[in-house]
């Protein structure tokens, strides 16, 4: 058996045009069943209501199981993986052999239904699959979802980070631009369809806007923290001449980054985000996520409670004060999604071990360890204004190994790192020493509005000597043509006397 864990992972931010009006409302009732008609009011993306969002997913072919909601935000939970919509943002997360990308013409629509007119940013990634054949297209090749998203999005960026011939990750970022004049994506054909009067695409390929200037992007930021955070403004990128040029004058990235809602205009909003992807998971760990129907406790799951899967691996401590809703499915898998005020955090875990793989994402604001006393963020705090504990990156990091204990851990961290140092390069960097792991590879990215910080640890025993991964399978772009009989299997090369003898050495691509 073979089930592909590693997820495809779309975030959309989304902001109107000048002049117009538009309540963000706070919703403070759990919403699932008959009461989530009654709860809807005007609160931009979380208007829309459950049966609308499904129709949206059929296309990803995935399932809503369950939702949960706070003031802030709604948490779908999914067949596969998870689905969360904030006012003007949303982050869908899809596993197995979903088709994220093919929605993506129903979220801009209805997104324009909604009020919206304008992306503010658009971020989409993934890390390289196992599977990579039992893909459908368009996610079979990173460079077929490139083109679909070229297709769609002006002044898109692609970037592969990590080993091309082992583990690596894939990123795709697109910034502020009118809404896209694309009505559906047609995987039979392989084609965008667009309509025959849209504006400004021409012969179906974006206008090509011009692209934001690094500098003048990183001068801006540091600009801004260096004064008063109130009224701040970052650069943004021109887009052509168009009659929505004022949309864009009026707002910017960092202007538009109003995380929940009911932020003023031109105040600068933090924003980090850390995902953990782990593979190699230890097989005596991964026993809490396979079903056992004789287990009463495991009829508790899926409530939107802390349950069984939580209390026994020690996860329900992780994050104190949140809201969670998890499901153990069968034979084996389990998810969760939680809230904790304005921000989320999901896990993800297959255990089969042929193919264990598991996730972690959040964007709680976390300390680095060398300062514990960091000043609390002023927006990490309950409805009733208490502030939740203070977590530091490490603390989280090794809680979550600790409990999947896996051979080869992948972390990305991004952030527009308001209120610090305004150097391009990020002061001090997240996690870089964690306990029983050995940093094998380290990129560091500054992209217009955000750092970005991807890392790839070995799990190393007790002598200091890595960890073997569990045998799996054969992940190089030549041994996938070798099982098919494409091609010829290359034999490995021997190492004598620090001289590479017999074989080959070159490597294969991943997909």
């Amino acid at each position: 058996m073979s089930f592909e864990g590693a997820e495809k992972l779309l975030e959309v931010w989304f902001h109107e045009g000048p002049g117009t009006v538009h309540d963000h409302g706070d919703v403070d009732t759990v919403i699932d069943g008959p009461a989530q008609k009654k709860r809807r009011t005007e609160c931009g993306l979380r208007a829309i209501d459950r049966d609308t969002w499904q129709m949206m997913l059929n296309v990803v072919k995935c399932q809503i199981l369950s939702v949960i909601s706070n003031s802030h935000a709604d948490a779908y939970l999914l067949s596969e993986s998870s689905l969360f919509v904030f006012p003007n943002r949303i982050i869908l997360k899809t596993c197995g052999t979903t088709t994220l990308l093919l929605a993506l013409p129903h979220i801009m629509e209805l997104a324009s239904q909604r009020g919206f007119a304008v992306i503010d940013k658009l971020f989409y990634s993934r890390k390289c699959f196992q599977f990579p054949d039992k893909q459908q297209w368009p996610h079979n090749s990173w460079d077929d979802e490139v083109d679909i998203l070229d297709g769609m999005f002006a002044n898109g960026a692609s970037y592969v980070l990590g080993k091309t011939n082992a583990d690596h990750w894939y990123l795709y970022v697109a910034g502020e631009q009118m809404m896209p004049a694309v009505e559906k994506i047609c995987p039979e054909s392989r084609a965008l369809i667009v309509p025959e009067t849209a504006d400004p695409i021409e012969d179906g390929v974006p206008v090509v806007a011009n692209p934001p200037d690094l500098l003048a992007c990183v001068a801006s930021r540091a600009e801004s923290r260096c004064g008063s955070r109130e009224g701040s403004r970052a650069m943004t990128p021109e887009l052509p001449s168009t009659d929505m040029d004022d949309v864009v004058s009026q707002t910017s990235s960092s202007n538009s980054t109003r995380a929940a809602c009911g932020k003023c205009a031109g105040e600068v909003v933090e924003d980090r985000t850390m995902e953990i992807l782990m593979t190699g998971l230890d097989e005596a760990q991964m026993r809490a996520y396979f079903y056992n129907d004789s287990d009463a406790q495991q009829t508790k799951l899926g409530n939107g409670s802390t349950n069984y899967v939580e209390k026994l691996t020690g996860l329900d401590s992780l994050i104190p004060e949140c809201t969670s809703d998890s499901f153990l499915f069968e034979p084996c898998g389990w998810s969760q999604n939680a809230l904790r005020g304005q921000y989320y955090s999901t896990f993800h875990v297959t255990p089969e071990p042929s193919c264990s793989y598991a996730s972690f994402e959040t964007n709680i604001p976390l300390v680095s360890d060398i300062h514990h006393t960091d000043a609390h963020n002023d927006e990490d705090v309950a409805d009733d204004g208490h502030a939740f504990p203070v977590l530091t990156y490490k603390d989280v990091a090794m809680q979550v190994l600790n409990v999947f204990q896996p051979t080869n851990v992948t972390l990305t961290h991004f952030s527009n790192a308001v209120g610090v140092d305004p150097s391009p390069m990020p002061p001090s960097l997240p996690v870089l020493a964690l306990d029983g792991y050995r940093l094998v590879d380290i990129t560091i990215n500054v992209l217009p509005h955000y750092h970005l910080f991807y890392a790839h640890y070995v799990r190393e025993d007790e002598h200091g000597r890595v960890v073997p991964a569990p045998v799996g399978p054969a992940r190089g772009r030549r041994a996938q043509l070798a099982e098919s009989g494409l091609v010829a299997p290359v034999a490995p090369a021997a190492v004598v006397n620090g001289a590479v003898a017999g074989g080959s050495s070159s490597a294969g691509s991943l997909v």
